[in-house]
This record gives C-alpha cells, sequence and structure tokens, in this order.
C-alpha cells in the first residue's frame, strides 16, 4: 500500500502541473459516471481521489490557486448546463480549500504576511464589513437570502484579492495567467461560432426554452451566449479580453506572442458583436481611454483619441454595416432615446426611488433580483428588474452602500492609475498594468448595463486584475534591477512555453 501511494505521488510530482490537474479531471469524470450509474465504491474513490490531488498540487504550488479558481469561474455555467451541480458552492469550496492550505502551508513553512497589506485589501475588507451590517437591516424578512447575495457582491473580492496577492506575486505568473486566459477566450469565441453555424445543443436548447428564449431569440436576430450564463455575461467578458489582449499585442515585442495577442483581441471583438450586449460597448469605449491617458505617449493619446472619434461617426451618424445584425444591434446603443429598454429601465429606478425614499440603508441583501425571486417570490422588489449592477446595490444597500462601493472602486482605479503613471519603471509590468486596469474599468462602467461584475467570471477576473497594480511594485523593482533576468524575461521564451 505504501509503495502505491508514492508510485501515485511520484506520478503527480510531475514538474508540469497541467498533467496532474489533467488527470485530476479524468479521474472526476469516471468517479461521477460511476457515481451516477450505481458503482458506488469506484464512484467515491474516483471522487475524493481528485480532491486530494488538488490539495496536493496546491500545497506544492499555491500560486496555481488564482489560476485554478480563474478555469472555475469560466466554465462555470457551462459545465452546470450538462452537469447540474452547485458550481457557485465548488468555487466556495476552492477559496476556502486555498486558504487552508495557505494558512497550514504559512504555519509550517513560514508566508510573508505583509503582501497582503495593500489598500485593495483594506478596502475589500471595509465594503464586506458594511455587507455584514446589512444582516441588522430591519427590512429584510430573512437572513438566508443574504449568504447568497453577500459572496458576489463583496465575498469573492475580499477572498480572491489578498489570496493573489500572497501567491501571484511573480512575473511568470502572470505571464501564464495572460496566456491561460487567451486560451480560454479562443474557446469561449469557437464556443459561439458552433452556436451560430452549426446550432445549439439539446441542453442549450432546453436551457432556452426555460424562459431565456425570450432575451435570446430575438426578431431582430440571435444573442449567442456560448458557455456563460447569458449573452451579456458573455458580452462583457469578451469585450474585457478584447481591450486587455490589443493593448497587450500594442507593446508586445516577441512577435509569436503579438500575433497570439492579436488573434485573441479580434476573438473577443467579434465575440462581443455575436452576444448583441449592447452594453458591451462600454468596455472597450472606457477601456481604450484609460489606456490612453495611462501611456503619457502623445502618438497613443492621439491614435486612441482617433479611434474612439472615428467609432462613434461610425456608429451612431452611419448606417455601414447596417444590414449585418451585430453591427445595427451595437449601433442602438448610440440612440438611448430610442431604445425601449433603456426607457423601462428608467421608469423602474423611478419606481425603486419612490420605495427607498425613507431606506437609506436600502431593503437589504438579496431582496431583488435573482435572489429576490428564489426567496421573495411576488414581492415588490422581486418583481420590477434591477439590470444594472448598481442599481442593485443602490435597492439593497441604500445610498449610503451604493456611494461606499463607488468610493472603493474610484479608490482602487486612482491608486492602479498612479502606480503606471508614476512608480513603475519596467515596460513589461506597465504593460500588463495598463492592459488589466482598462479592462477592469471597462468592466465596470459596462455594468451600469447588466449586472456583470456580480456574476462568474467577471467577479473573479476584476478581484484578480485590480490585485496586479499592488504587486507590480515589487515585480518592476525585480526587473528593474536586473535579478532573475534570464528566468524572467519573457523576450527570451519562445510559444507556450509559459504555460508549462
Amino acid at each position: 500500500m505504501k509503495q502505491a501511494l508514492e508510485t501515485i505521488l511520484r506520478l503527480f510530482n510531475s514538474p508540469n502541473v497541467w498533467i496532474n490537474l489533467f488527470l485530476a479531471l479524468v479521474v472526476y469524470a469516471f468517479g461521477y459516471a460511476a457515481l451516477r450509474y450505481g458503482f458506488l465504491f469506484i464512484g467515491a474513490f474516483g471522487t475524493v481521489l481528485p480532491l486530494l490531488i488538488l490539495i496536493y498540487t496546491l500545497y506544492q504550488r499555491p500560486s496555481l490557486a488564482p489560476l485554478i479558481l480563474f478555469l472555475s469561474a469560466y466554465l462555470n455555467m457551462g459545465v452546470t448546463r450538462y452537469f447540474p451541480a452547485p458550481l457557485g458552492t465548488v468555487i466556495d469550496g476552492l477559496l476556502g480549500l486555498s486558504w487552508f492550505i495557505l494558512i497550514l502551508k504559512g504555519a509550517s513553512e513560514g508566508l510573508q504576511w505583509r503582501r497582503a497589506n495593500r489598500l485593495i485589501t483594506w478596502l475589500a475588507l471595509i465594503w464586506f464589513a458594511y455587507l455584514v451590517l446589512q444582516l441588522f437591516n430591519p427590512e429584510v424578512p430573512s437572513r438566508v437570502s443574504w449568504v447568497f447575495s453577500a459572496r458576489g457582491m463583496g465575498g469573492y473580492l475580499v477572498l480572491t484579492a489578498p489570496l493573489t496577492l500572497l501567491v501571484f506575486y511573480k512575473y511568470q505568473d502572470w505571464n501564464r495567467l495572460f496566456m491561460f486566459w487567451g486560451v480560454l477566450t479562443l474557446l469561449a469565441f469557437l464556443r459561439a461560432m458552433i452556436q451560430k453555424h452549426i446550432g445549439f445543443d439539446p441542453y442549450e436548447i432546453r436551457w432556452l426554452n426555460e424562459g431565456n428564449a425570450r432575451t435570446h431569440l430575438l426578431l431582430t436576430g440571435t444573442r449567442y451566449f456560448s458557455f456563460f450564463t447569458d449573452a451579456g455575461q458573455f458580452g462583457a467578458t469578451m469585450a474585457q479580453s478584447g481591450i486587455v489582449f490589443l493593448i497587450m499585442a500594442i507593446h508586445e515585442k516577441v512577435w509569436m506572442r503579438r500575433i497570439f495577442f492579436v488573434v485573441v483581441s479580434m476573438a473577443g471583438f467579434w465575440a462581443m458583436g455575436m452576444s448583441g450586449t449592447r452594453g458591451a460597448i462600454a468596455v472597450p469605449a472606457v477601456g481604450l481611454m484609460l489606456y490612453v491617458l495611462l501611456s503619457k505617449n502623445l502618438k497613443y493619446i492621439l491614435f486612441g483619441l482617433l479611434v474612439l472619434a472615428g467609432s462613434t461617426v461610425f456608429f451612431k451618424y452611419t448606417y455601414i454595416g447596417q444590414s449585418v445584425y451585430e453591427i445595427r444591434r451595437m449601433r442602438s446603443a448610440f440612440a438611448p432615446k430610442q431604445d425601449a429598454s433603456m426607457n423601462v429601465r428608467l421608469e423602474n429606478q423611478k419606481k425603486f426611488a419612490v420605495y427607498l425614499q425613507d431606506k437609506p440603508f436600502g431593503a437589504g441583501l438579496g431582496t431583488s433580483s435573482a435572489n429576490g425571486n428564489r426567496f421573495y417570490p411576488g414581492s415588490f422588489l422581486a418583481s420590477i428588474a434591477t439590470d444594472s449592477w448598481y442599481v442593485q446595490i443602490w435597492v439593497e444597500n441604500g445610498i449610503i452602500g451604493l456611494s461606499l462601493y463607488l468610493g472603493v472602486m474610484v479608490l482602487l482605479l486612482a491608486r492602479g492609475a498612479y502606480i503606471s503613471l508614476f512608480l513603475i519603471r519596467d515596460r513589461r509590468v506597465n504593460q500588463m498594468l495598463r492592459a488589466l486596469m482598462s479592462g477592469a474599468a471597462g468592466v465596470l462602467v459596462a455594468s451600469y448595463a447588466n449586472a456583470v461584475i456580480g456574476q462568474f467570471p467577471s467577479s473573479v477576473i476584476f478581484a484578480i486584475s485590480m490585485s496586479f497594480p499592488f504587486v507590480a511594485q515589487e515585480m518592476d523593482r525585480e526587473l528593474s534591477s536586473g535579478k532573475n533576468a534570464d528566468k524572467q524575461n519573457p523576450e527570451k521564451w519562445s510559444g507556450f512555453r509559459l504555460l508549462a
């Protein structure tokens, strides 16, 4: 028995950890199938063993935790369509497991906890403390809904950001993240292309028949959603990928990586159009504006302003490409007064304003949107769509909560911009910083139209992205001083070795 265990450990102690995780996934799939078809012992072994492999892998390389979390959040809804499972709870479990392993490793081997002592950690804690106080909001009929709403509203930020700061601080870690992110973006784009040119599979058709066809199969065209929760989330996430990888491509000097970044960026913008999500157009627009401000380069500033002006003229003042559904759908975002959907949203906001006049702390977490329908069906708040992420925060946390949340976001963006403008010397680090900041800022603005940032994968991507400014300074000092230059210089690397 001991020899067999040692053999298994040697197998999963391979330097290529992706083999470990792939084998764990294969074993889990067999275990799941065995449980489903009645082979209890084999099924139990097949589902427990991957957990042990995951624990062992994370203990050996804690820096994999953000990548595994990123992957889980990205594929969350796509998996639940085929395997009914509470994958939100799975992500909670991954976060809890990562923290448990990190604390255990820190106690036995030591850990530089000071890395987490950054502005983003304290701001996330302040915001989450406010959410905890919402437990005592007398307006809430039940406290059960608080648990489900607090996770996306602040829980993932307060757990993911410091975790990223503690284990994800090396240049090659972030390089690996970009390659990983790029591959996932291409997979999402490919799935959407299959939906468009081949058709939906039986599971996706069942999902559409459950009431989602009303918002995705329109008379004007189909809104594709790939393996995301819906077309809105798909469009915003792909738009974020588009602007992030476009900025990465602008400064990349290794031609193979530049080609890869350009392809991913094009796929992201194309997929954004396929989603038919008009609010997603704010992501590249805002992202590009922030980038040109951070660049401090007159050439890039003029180029960015030219692109923004050209895009505005194209969509608002011309009818070029009007026969193409994706262009026609995006063009309607530039005429909000003529949009019936926008008018309905404004009317709903007036109703909320009347209801919240004497409720500065809001109606309580989980009383509106999806959780409102789940826990308080038929209630006034549940019967009116919030649509916007900020409207949802306003309704559930009041004007005080909304002001606090916006203050936290503005401070994070301002601090990140200051670090980029005045504290970073290394071109490669600032390349990453500007890209991640621009994508995050775009998602924040796009969340006015849809509850983007409160869903997977945006909640996790945002938390990881906004952590980067606070590890960038240390990374910049390492690269600028020439330490580990041979290991960390991506211009000496080739192809996709960064995935290893």
